[in-house]
């Protein structure tokens, strides 16, 4: 105790301790300015948490923390997370220095066929800001976060006669398609010498503009091409591959304030453009939709028009014993999408196009159980006609009725090795649809897949979730080579073995 000037001082200690240390460059050693360090204790709310950054020389200091233990997160977007999140004891004064490693950088050059430097190309890396080459075709990426990655340059737009080849995208290495790029792994080092040779190609552009039913301009329309799939081989349809059913170089972008679109790139073949108008009515859209066949030539005259949704009405029969408590109806159809429609008809309002009748998720057995377990979608009519596992063109207003039944077979068995396969019964179907049911083996390879529609199956494994990536031609493949016939009967469980195929990569 002390006293000074008539007034007694009680010298306390401070409450608390403080973490100081400095942050610096693992590669060059030097100390890296403007790094958040974040301290924090505790992992659910609430969270004591305090956060400094770093001075020129790369110090940092937190006083007034209470002792125990904290996580210590440095960050700063040119870096990697150094040690990433380190655990310290705090007590009293702690001293913590910490080491970042800077993101790496990715250089190269972009020539034409003579092997002379372009300038002026675009170039894109996946996850990076786009760059544009120097005089020498240079192109330079600072800073790249590790992954992978696809680079590709794209050429300054350019007018072509019909039937001449044009300058096109052209992805590393040397390839046309993004498809056919070759991945770069991105790590923690910097990368060079990746040279990207512009080749050319028969693609044309196509341009048009979007408008509503008046003839006005829709502002902000997202627009998307693509291709329908070749119906050389009939569609395979399973859950979780609804989405991607029939899409094939799918392109997206925005429209211009006047409606004015543009894909530059775009191979001969039969198109379908289709866009997406917002309105000020909430949950309220507009769509439109374009047949183009790409020849020789670009087209430059495409008319979108919009125009509002139709009603899909949706009824379900589960005859004299419904269930106790079953979904909304419109979760019990899915009407997937082949023609691109951004809102796939499942109640409510849909939008002109092809469409398959199938089971949803909700009605299938498999990962997310069954809503209406004990039932199973026996009918989809359409007026007198049963749709159910078809394609069918709607254009304007629709009434679908559901019938389902009860009393339906099952699949059960194992897979040999077959921790985490995939099980698909594929239903006999036309030239033009495969549909299937899907389930996924437990850690001892067993399955079962239940509420069946009698009927002739094959059966066929996959090691993984195999199923979800919709290439149609492989599974039609694996079919053919792997499958099993089983025949389900309504009220009867049958036994079935399997060996899992391997997918090709």
């Amino acid at each position: 105790m002390r006293k000074l000037a008539g007034v007694f001082l009680l010298c306390l200690p401070l409450i608390g301790g403080s973490i100081e240390g400095r942050v610096t460059n693992r590669v060059t050693g030097a100390g890296i300015e403007g790094v958040s360090v974040n301290v924090a204790k505790g992992f659910g709310p609430p969270v004591e948490s305090h956060q400094v950054l770093t001075g020129a020389t790369g110090m940092y200091r937190i006083d007034d923390l209470p002792d125990g233990e904290y996580m210590v997160l440095p960050h700063k977007y040119e870096f990697l997370e150094g040690q990433g999140q380190l655990k310290v004891k705090v007590s009293g004064e702690t001293r913590l220095d910490l080491q970042m490693s800077p993101l790496p950088s990715l250089r190269g050059r972009v020539l034409d066929d003579d092997d002379k430097p372009v300038e002026g190309i675009t170039v894109k890396l996946t996850g990076a800001v786009d760059t544009v080459t120097d005089e020498n075709g240079t192109f330079l990426f600072e800073t790249v976060m590790p992954g992978s990655r696809t680079l590709c340059a794209i050429p300054k737009p350019q007018e072509a006669a019909p039937d001449e080849e044009r300058l096109v995208t052209t992805c590393y290495p040397s390839v046309v398609g993004k498809d056919r790029a070759l991945e770069i792994k991105v790590a923690d080092t910097d990368l060079f010498g990746f040279e990207i040779r512009l080749r050319t190609a028969p693609l044309r552009l196509v341009r048009g503009v979007v408008v509503d039913a008046d003839g006005n301009p829709e502002q902000n329309a997202t627009v998307v091409l693509y291709q329908r799939a070749s119906q050389a081989e009939p569609l395979v349809i399973l859950p979780f591959v609804f989405s991607s059913v029939g899409q094939v170089n799918e392109e997206h972008l925005l429209a211009g304030d006047d409606g004015s679109f543009e894909f530059p790139e775009v191979a001969e073949g039969d198109w379908l453009v289709r866009a997406l108008a917002p309105t000020h009515e909430p949950e309220s859209l507009r769509e439109g939709v374009a047949a183009l066949k790409v020849g020789r030539s670009d087209i430059k005259d495409v008319q979108i028009h919009t125009s509002a949704g139709f009603p899909i009405d949706i009824s379900a029969d589960f005859g004299d014993s419904p269930p106790a408590k079953a979904p909304p109806i419109p979760r019990l159809v899915n009407l997937a999408s082949l023609d691109g429609q951004f809102l796939p008809g499942s109640g409510g309002e849909g939008f002109a196009g092809r469409y398959f009748v199938g089971p949803s998720l909700t009605v299938l057995a498999g990962p997310g159980g069954n809503e209406v377990a004990g039932y199973y979608l026996a009918a989809a009519m359409m007026g007198n006609n049963d749709v159910l596992g078809q394609v069918v063109d709607l254009s304007g207003p629709i009434s679908l009725k559901l019938i389902f039944k009860n009393g339906g077979g099952s699949v059960r068995g194992t897979v040999e090795n077959g921790e985490n396969a995939s099980v698909a019964l594929m239903a006999d179907g036309g030239s033009t649809v495969r549909f299937g049911f899907w389930g996924m083996c437990n850690p001892a390879g067993e399955f079962a897949i239940s509420d069946l529609p009698p009927g002739e199956y094959t059966a066929v494994a996959l090691k993984g979730f195999g199923f979800a990536s919709g290439r149609d031609a492989e599974i039609l493949s694996l079919l053919a080579s792997n499958g099993r016939r089983v025949k389900v009967e309504a009220g009867a469980s049958v036994q079935l073995d399997l060996r899992a195929a391997q997918p090709q990569p």
